[in-house]
């Protein structure tokens, strides 16, 4: 009994000793725990995840709006400006087709994309924190899989060529998520297995277990887009990295483990690069076929689906470029289409392209402020390193993440659900709290965590 409740003990005092939020006031306390809650249950139980949504984001703005050194920054000015552009949008669509808007405006949908500015307030500038979170969100998704009712022979049907989805939403979804978690675990394997000394064998049981498995689900998912996106993000990623340590590469000590991993990555890159060759030749003949007899009268297949969304979308963007058409545009513009099915119609509300939905429905203007508050968060997070308060990795992983979610989002809507927004805001998160705490140490003065 003795050796369990000193492994409690330590666990208790390691946790309040070296959490930063545990230190701070009731805010931070209250905040941490709802986001730890909505990371774990964001699949397994999401209305509990939407009620502690709610509580993190009230806590987080509560220190955001209360600190006027962030909230006078360029991050309240472009939440100021994300509301500006909806607004505009919608009260243009009101005025000449309200029924492509919403009775009342709707200002949350792009301001969504800034869900990372109250977690990383609320994760005071704290990597062990940052950490902590992420591990949750691992957890609330490998307990979504390893408790979805398909059993073994659902897991076994995966390697004889069956595409799943563990019934979270489609098969894109998982593969999203596991694509992150694997690209995450490769930037991060230094700050994650090599931080502090202690618990290091099991920090790598658990990194090597937790990347086995994200890898397998990107393959059982079998979806194109992500296996590209995470194939290119790790190839970019890995160029940077060699371009830096150029001279630490090519030491002959340094090979003997550096080309195992090479032929390693390289098999497993393979079989990936195979699933998007399978799947693409089954498409071939759709795409002949369209070349013959034209979009109208294509069959539905995966590529022509997005084909005809992405050239209604065109038409509808070229009348209203600079504000588009309101909030309820993505939905309407598949309905009003002449030339697509009404199969697709029932079937689709968006149109498998985050940076279309976002000019359909806000314009030009819209999509130019999504782009430039992830130019910025990345240039942050590259001024940070250049000073020395972020690691190498974290700035690898900002790449990284940013050629991902670019590449998948021009094949999918995935900002635009709350699978990507809970994913993207966890991400920035966890990678800017230390920009935060160094840009804004006003935030943080008053319950001792600047320090």
């Amino acid at each position: 009994l003795r050796y369990p409740l000193n492994i409690v003990r330590q666990l208790n005092d390691s946790f309040r000793i070296n959490c930063a939020y545990s230190r701070g006031g009731a805010f931070f306390v209250l905040g941490m725990l709802m986001l730890m809650l909505y990371a774990v249950s964001k699949e397994i139980a999401p209305q509990l995840s939407r009620i502690a949504e709610g509580f993190f984001i009230f806590t987080g703005m509560m220190i955001f709006l209360a600190t006027r050194q962030i909230r006078s920054s360029i991050w309240g000015w472009m939440l100021a400006i994300l509301i500006v552009i909806q607004l505009l949008s919608w009260a243009s669509a009101m005025l000449s087709h309200p029924e492509w808007s919403s009775r009342l405006p709707p200002v949350d949908r792009l301001a969504k994309s800034l869900l990372f500015i109250p977690i990383g307030l609320l994760l005071a500038g704290s990597l062990r924190n940052a950490l902590v979170l992420w591990c949750c969100f691992v957890l609330g998704l490998l307990l979504a899989i390893f408790s979805y009712s398909g059993g073994v022979a659902y897991w076994v049907s995966g390697f004889h060529g069956a595409r799943l989805d563990f019934g979270i939403q489609n098969a894109a979804h998982p593969a999203m998520f596991f694509a992150v978690i694997f690209l995450v675990n490769i930037t991060m394997v230094k700050d994650i297995l090599f931080p502090y000394g202690s618990w290091q064998w099991g920090r790598t049981i658990v990194w090597l277990i937790s990347s086995a498995i994200s890898l397998l689900i990107v393959y059982f998912t079998q979806t194109r887009g992500v296996i590209l996106g995470l194939l290119l993000s790790l190839s970019v990623v890995s160029c940077i990295w060699i371009f830096r340590h150029i001279n630490v590469v090519f030491r002959r000590r340094n090979l003997f483990f550096i080309v195992p991993v090479v032929f390693v990555a390289s098999v497993l890159g393979y079989k990936l690069f195979g699933i998007v060759e399978m799947r693409q030749a089954s498409e071939t003949n759709d795409i002949t076929t369209m070349q013959k007899v034209g979009l109208a009268s294509a069959p539905d297949s995966s590529i022509i689906i997005r084909l005809k969304l992405w050239t209604a979308a065109k038409d509808r963007l070229l009348e209203r470029p600079i504000l588009g058409w309101g909030d309820k545009a993505r939905n309407q513009t598949i309905q009003t289409a002449d030339f697509i099915p009404q199969k697709i119609k029932d079937n689709f509300g968006h149109l498998h392209n985050l940076f279309l939905d976002i000019a359909v429905s806000y314009g030009f203007l819209g999509l130019l402020a999504y782009v430039l508050i992830n130019a910025f968060a990345l240039g942050q997070l590259y001024f940070a390193w250049k000073a020395s308060v972020v690691s190498g990795s974290m700035l690898l992983l900002g790449i990284g993440f940013t050629v991902l979610w670019f590449f998948i989002n021009c094949f999918e809507s995935y900002g635009l659900f709350s699978s990507g927004v809970f994913t993207y805001a966890i991400v920035w998160g966890c990678l800017l709290t230390k920009v935060f705490l160094w840009r804004y140490p006003e935030c943080f003065r008053k319950y001792g965590l600047d320090k």
